[in-house]
């Protein structure tokens, strides 16, 4: 246990302190932060881009109309069109607009240098056509606030998830397109982290240990040590490393959710105008996250299990990349599968597929977005997912053994063919 632990700090000292991690953890942060300046310059360019346009029109109830509409431009009003010409000559306004009102039916037009582009006359078009609704009313003899009503009543059909249990009884449980969108972000969020973050620590373990074998340092390592002992104080290593990854993004977390209460950088008031609790909503939705999460962690094990079994077959540091390929192949068709499973989430392939420990971390967090999967299928896959980690550990720990002092030039279905020999000979030596 004593030299599992301290091959576990050296990796884990050495790894911290590599480029590549601070990089790791840096990138998202940086990303997110040039997305965040560029939407904020973005919304105040929008929010100060006042126009000075100047309304032509003879019609009384269009300028009163207007005056009344909440809108960025600053706004003129005249009956001669030569006098908006003139002004726009002389630069004193943006542009102009010619507007008349001829019973219900309202003709605008907009008039602009073709150097403004940036003109949003929106909020005029909608007060515009709130005065031809009420216009088109009083032409019907019909009040203009039962029209409204009526533009507004649209038809939405309310979805009920149904659980169905094996005595037959079925309850419904009701969802809104909010809770829909927010489980998918999820599973978007914490099936791409667990990718990404598999890719990267992938690659550390297999040049870790492809390195240190294509030097010939691993035969003076063990001879003081065992193989296993060597292998699990890698992954440990790694796993503290990943620890302290996560934890890095936790503590930024508390920092900046202190920080906004201060300063107010994210407007969370927004949500209350749809009737929406920020608290409430992460309270929904505990239970989503602590499934995905526990998903993504049998799927970590699991391929950094695999991944110290075909980095032991790599004979140099060139190998680690081309030996883990199959690996890579392999979470990519997960990923995919489990997107589709958005969209068709009974589909045959994407029900078995779930089910199968690979890519059960990748396609299980869509299913549970998707809400067609239940409880009971959900520990299933879950215990069936640690279960088979645990295997692969064992399975990745055996062949450790044999491969971690032999070197091939054989392909992978080779080298796993010798590992295997090995494997044979040592347990019949050993009888």
């Amino acid at each position: 246990m004593n030299k599992m632990w301290i091959i576990a700090k050296h990796i884990y000292k050495k790894q911290v302190k590599s480029a590549g991690f601070i990089t790791l953890v840096l990138a998202p942060i940086l990303f997110i932060g040039v997305i965040f300046v560029i939407g904020y310059f973005a919304s105040t360019s929008q929010g100060s881009s006042n126009n000075n346009i100047m309304i032509v029109t003879e019609s009384s109830e269009v300028v009163e109309t207007l005056r009344d509409s909440d809108t960025n431009n600053t706004l003129d009003f005249t009956t001669h069109l030569d006098q908006a010409q003139e002004s726009l000559r002389n630069e004193e306004i943006d542009g102009y607009a010619t507007i008349e009102l001829n019973g219900a039916n309202i003709e605008a037009q907009v008039h602009v240098p073709t150097s403004n582009d940036d003109l949003d006359l929106s909020a005029e078009e909608s007060a515009l056509n709130r005065l031809r609704q009420s216009k088109s009313a009083e032409e019907m003899g019909i009040d203009a606030s039962a029209i409204q009503s009526l533009l507004l009543n649209n038809v939405t059909f309310q979805r009920n998830n149904l659980t169905i249990t094996d005595s037959g009884e079925i309850s419904s449980e009701s969802t809104d397109g909010t809770s829909r969108i927010i489980k998918t972000a999820i599973a978007y969020a914490i099936v791409f982290m667990l990718f990404m973050v598999m890719i990267f620590y992938i690659q550390i373990i297999a040049e870790e240990l492809a390195k240190e074998k294509g030097t010939r340092v691993m035969e003076i390592i063990l001879s003081s040590m065992s193989a296993s002992s060597h292998f699990y104080g890698k992954i440990l290593g790694i796993l503290m490393m990943l620890l302290t990854h996560v934890s890095i993004y936790a503590f930024l977390i508390l920092i900046v959710i202190s920080l906004n209460s201060y300063f107010n950088w994210i407007d969370l008031s927004i949500l209350d105008q749809f009737g929406l609790n920020l608290g409430s909503l992460i309270r929904e939705q505990l239970p989503v996250i602590a499934w995905s999460l526990a998903f993504a962690a049998a799927g970590l094990l699991i391929y950094l299990a695999l991944t110290g079994f075909f980095a032991s077959l790599a004979t140099k540091s060139e190998d680690a990349q081309k030996l883990n390929t199959p690996m890579t192949l392999t979470m990519v068709i997960g990923l995919y599968v489990g997107m589709f499973a958005l969209s068709s989430p009974y589909n045959i392939v994407v029900r078995i597929t779930s089910y199968i420990p690979f890519w059960t971390p990748f396609i299980m967090p869509f299913r549970i977005a998707a809400d067609s999967v239940t409880q009971t299928q959900l520990i299933i896959s879950l215990i069936a997912a640690f279960v088979f980690a645990l295997l692969c550990f064992r399975f990745a720990t055996i062949f450790y053994k044999s491969n971690v002092l032999t070197y091939s030039d054989k392909g992978i279905m080779g080298r796993i063919r010798q590992s295997y020999t090995l494997l044979k000979s040592e347990r019949m030596a050993n009888k």
